[in-house]
């Protein structure tokens, strides 16, 4: 049976999970054959420098999620969650010539707060997912086996079920591709 997700330490993905790392470059190949197809005449340049004609890929920005009630994150990951019960993580509209392939999410705080997780992109629901197994993990990471593009204009939400109150460094393992490199540009809360 094909897992659509796996529990993992982040830090030994490569090992332990060899056919994860290819769902991996198979999200990133498919995110940039679709930016060849909406972005027309534009092909994938495999680079943060992208030349006339091409579009460029980077690690996600945080500015690019919209954090806790679609509050711009500028240079982390790190949100205060200051109730228990259902919040969100991330939310927001990707922006016009940007798009996201997101392979997976990762709970980088010491201590984790959240037992279960949902996504919805669009107007598709996902089932939820328990994360019990994650406090287990020093560096625990949720990898999707075919993970999920976020075209331009695409809502999304990532929302968890917290226990406890305080701040958790919560992060998506995406690329984001770009058609303009003026739109990846930017210091500090420009």
């Amino acid at each position: 049976m094909k897992e659509n997700y796996v529990f993992v330490d982040y830090t030994k993905l490569r090992e332990e999970f060899p056919e994860f790392e290819e769902a991996i470059k198979a999200c990133y190949d498919k995110a940039r054959k679709r930016g060849e197809e909406i972005w027309a005449g534009y092909k994938a340049a495999r680079s943060m420098f992208p030349k006339s004609g091409e579009f460029g890929e980077i690690p996600i920005l945080p500015r690019f999620v919209g954090g806790k009630g679609g509050a711009t994150l500028y240079n982390t990951f790190n949100q205060n969650y200051t109730a228990t019960g259902w919040q969100t993580f991330f939310e927001g509209t990707v922006p016009e010539d940007i798009m996201h392939a997101i392979v997976g999410i990762m709970f980088a705080s010491p201590t984790k707060n959240v037992t279960e997780m949902r996504v919805t992109i669009g107007d598709k629901l996902y089932p939820r997912l328990n994360l019990e197994e994650i406090r287990c993990l020093d560096t625990p990471a949720v990898i999707f086996a075919e993970g999920m593009i976020l075209q331009q204009e695409r809502t999304y939400a990532f929302r968890g079920n917290f226990e406890a109150t305080g701040w958790q460094r919560i992060g998506l393992l995406v690329k984001t591709f770009f058609k303009k490199v003026d739109d990846v540009i930017v210091d500090g809360a420009a």
